[in-house]
């Protein structure tokens, strides 16, 4: 089993175009099953985490604006702002800029129908997505990332071997559930 005993902190900055790089790159998938491993997950537990994160990596990529605005250019746009807002860790303080990118940023950057919750779903994942990069690229399982993703993954419900993962390494008891 995996125990939380290693000390990971907060990794070095990410760039955008690191970042971006790693949302079309196999080798990355490949980046990731390898750092699974050595934390000590069986080859199976990897490939189910490396799924999860293909999955994710799928939807991430497909990200549209809804309007004029190429799908590439939003996703960068919207990539570049969630990487400003990262490391907030309080839900209101970053609810709160969220809310007014998407008031200002509607009709220019993506239609003005894409709902407010649908634009905060995308801001989310694509959190999500980062942190696990930050993982992968810079082994950061500092206590605010592993925190942040839970999160996540909490509110969408969409990654239960990552979930498991996570509690795991933060040795908080949970050993085959996936229960919030």
């Amino acid at each position: 089993m995996l125990k939380g005993n290693l000390d990971f902190s907060l990794g070095m900055q990410l760039n955008l175009p690191q970042v971006l790089n790693t949302m079309t790159d196999n080798q990355f998938l490949t980046q990731a099953a390898s750092l699974f491993s050595k934390l000590g997950q069986s080859m199976k537990d990897a490939q189910q985490l490396v799924s999860e994160i293909r999955r994710l990596q799928d939807q991430v990529t497909n990200f549209e604006s809804g309007c004029m605005v190429d799908g590439a250019v939003y996703r960068e746009w919207l990539l570049g702002e969630v990487l400003k807002l990262l490391w907030i860790e309080d839900e209101t303080l970053f609810l709160e800029p969220v809310i007014t990118l998407w008031h200002s940023e509607r009709g220019r950057k993506f239609a003005d129908e894409k709902a407010v919750d649908e634009f905060y779903c995308e801001v989310e994942l694509l959190r999500l997505w980062v942190l696990i990069v930050s993982l992968v690229i810079n082994l950061d399982l500092s206590t605010l990332t592993i925190k942040l993703m839970r999160t996540i993954i909490r509110r969408y419900s969409n990654m239960p071997q990552l979930w498991l993962f996570l509690i795991n390494y933060s040795c908080n008891g949970v050993q085959t559930a996936y229960t919030f």
